[in-house]
């Protein structure tokens, strides 16, 4: 499996593992100091094609995400993650994130 880093700068950090010659997974992150004197980094997509699922790259796409949230001296990972996406719960529970907060809505149209 071959890494390749498309793009990082002060604000955005992607990560994308190409498998054979496809792209296997990628993510997009986005890089926030808020107001608080709080430095997260904000997974805004982890994609991992489903051909390549089950078989780590997943994993370590995400172990990549955080040793550079590590490095770069940011204090949390944080991401949203669809309620009916069970199996994305799963994952990301085995990585060791935790729920904190729900997101929730009223249809009216």
């Amino acid at each position: 499996m071959n890494i390749y880093i498309s793009i990082r700068n002060l604000t955005f950090y992607s990560k994308s593992f190409l498998y054979s010659g496809s792209l296997a997974s990628y993510s997009c992150c986005f890089l926030y100091i808020s107001s608080i004197e709080r430095k997260f980094v904000y997974i805004d997509d982890l994609c991992v094609s489903s051909t390549h699922r089950r078989k780590g790259v997943g994993r370590k796409l995400f172990r990549h995400i955080v040793d550079y949230v590590k490095k770069s001296a940011y204090d949390t990972l944080e991401l949203t993650v669809w309620e009916f996406n069970s199996d994305a719960i799963k994952f990301y529970e085995s990585l060791g994130m935790t729920t904190k907060n729900r997101r929730m809505e009223l249809k009216i149209n």
